[in-house]
């Protein structure tokens, strides 16, 4: 019979009787993180979002705070910031509290007067004005 060894120095047979249960633990660990590491290529984010315990309670904090992210009437449209959110927490005109980890990039564009669309548009706005 042929033998392997696997990481701790166990011999294991070719064979499904030569298996031990802690070779079968680790293939089985194995497969559950490849398929993580798979669908981590489709699903961003993946183990923080809904594996992680700290991801899990930064959700639940994230639902507490008395500091919201502020929004104006010009993000129906503009989606800078949905588009910038790494957690895809911004859905819309819409944050949503159990995805935000409270990074702030998006309040950080939120208050660049250089490209955010709301200081654009009062910055025009403010121009017209002064011309009439």
């Amino acid at each position: 019979m042929l033998y392997f060894l696997c990481g701790l120095g166990v011999g294991v047979g070719v064979g499904a009787a030569h298996a031990t249960l802690p070779t079968t633990a680790y293939v089985a660990a194995g497969c559950v993180a490849s398929v993580l590491l798979i669908a981590t290529v489709f699903v961003r984010n993946l183990y923080c979002r809904f594996f992680c315990p700290v991801g899990a309670f930064l959700g639940l904090l994230s639902n507490l705070t008395v500091f919201r992210i502020k929004r104006w009437s010009e993000c129906n449209n503009c989606k800078i910031c949905e588009k910038k959110c790494e957690w895809g927490a911004i859905r819309g005109p819409k944050i949503v509290a159990s995805e935000c980890v409270r990074c702030d990039d998006c309040e950080r564009l939120y208050m660049d007067q250089q490209k955010c669309p709301h200081w654009l548009i009062l910055r025009k706005k403010a121009a017209t004005a002064a011309r009439q």
